[in-house]
């Protein structure tokens, strides 16, 4: 018996011998990381251009409306028509997905499509919030179910994420700029722009202002319940279990979110703007200026004399080149009549 009490025996650790399992896993863990490389993009224009037809129909607003128009007529008699460029695209888009690489246009196409998806949700999930919060009905939710079904493919390059972010806020924001700009015309706001005065604070002040509200309104209209962007410094109300007037309220709360940090970017910009040209201008310009300035200057008046003279003559430009003695120098002011002196070698 041991000197300090009993102890169990220690138990051997049971051996790794189920190899089918194994290679399961391993495979699986291939497979991923297979999965998750990146893919070169390319941007095919004249062989393979699968991906630029995909573009030029994203960006024809007659073609959407004509598939529309054929999916309502094919819901209504119960056939099955289709266009011609329809049959087209999807064709190519079978050829772009086979593809070993990504095909850039068709990933812009991509964000197009995308963006247009989410800015629709949106505006839907804002028409009827209101229905759901009168009625404590829940035609929202089967709004957002049907959306989320017909979700298209998201981008995988950065060009198919900005032209999803340009579709879907771009056009709020450049609509609500428009009535701001209109706005400005009305006497009142005149009246209030005019008391604000001219002085540089106050142009400043006013930029922060009309950057909050547009910024901030784009957001509260766009973003939609499944935004990609995550909150600044709230997380967004979760809506599950949530129904009727709960989750119309719950979505309201989370668009004022939404609009909420929207509005304090957008009226941080100008403020930041001028901060970084203050910046420049009383600390970088002066400091570059003082360590770069000796090196470029040229004595006297000839910088503005020579510089004039080699930007409109060819020929002064070939002579000045050749330079590389101080009788070439000499040469060049006799020739053309200025006073040119380079820096001494340190």
């Amino acid at each position: 018996m041991p000197a300090f009490g009993s102890y169990k025996k220690r138990q051997e650790k049971p051996e790794i011998n189920d190899i089918p399992q194994w290679q399961k896993v391993f495979q699986q863990v291939i497979s991923d990381d297979i999965a998750a490389a990146k893919k070169p993009v390319r941007w095919n224009f004249r062989k393979d251009n699968e991906g630029l037809f995909q573009l030029s129909q994203s960006l024809d607003p007659y073609a959407k409306l004509n598939e529309g128009l054929v999916t309502l007529w094919n819901k209504a008699t119960g056939r099955e028509d289709e266009l011609a460029a329809t049959q087209l695209r999807k064709s190519f888009q079978k050829k772009v997905n086979e593809k070993d690489y990504v095909d850039g246009y068709a990933d812009i196409a991509k964000g197009i499509e995308s963006g247009q998806h989410d800015l629709l949700t949106s505006l839907g999930e804002l028409l009827f919030m209101g229905t759901d919060a009168v009625g404590d009905t829940n035609f929202m939710k089967g709004f957002q179910d049907m959306m989320e079904k017909q979700k298209p493919d998201s981008p995988e390059t950065w060009q198919g994420d900005l032209s999803a972010l340009l579709i879907q806020f771009g056009a709020p924001a450049g609509f609500i700029t428009k009535v701001l700009g209109r706005a400005k015309k009305l006497q009142k706001v005149k009246n209030a722009y005019e008391k604000m005065g001219t002085h540089k604070a106050s142009k400043i002040a006013q930029r922060a202002f009309e950057g909050a509200v547009i910024v901030g309104a784009a957001d509260f209209i766009a973003s939609d319940t499944d935004r990609a962007m995550p909150g600044l410094y709230a997380e967004e109300e979760s809506l599950k279990g949530l129904s009727g007037r709960k989750r119309a309220a719950a979505v309201f709360r989370n668009k004022i979110r939404y609009g909420t940090e929207g509005a304090i970017v957008g009226g941080l910009f100008p403020i930041v703007a001028k901060g970084l040209q203050l910046l420049y201008k009383n600390i970088a310009r002066p400091v570059t200026g003082a360590v770069a300035g000796p090196a470029l200057t040229v004595a006297g008046k000839s910088l503005s004399g020579a510089a004039k003279l080699l930007a409109n003559s060819a020929e002064a430009l070939e002579d000045f080149a050749m330079i590389k003695t101080a009788q070439d120098i000499a040469r060049f002011n006799r020739k053309y009549g200025v006073d040119l002196t380079l820096p001494a070698e340190a």
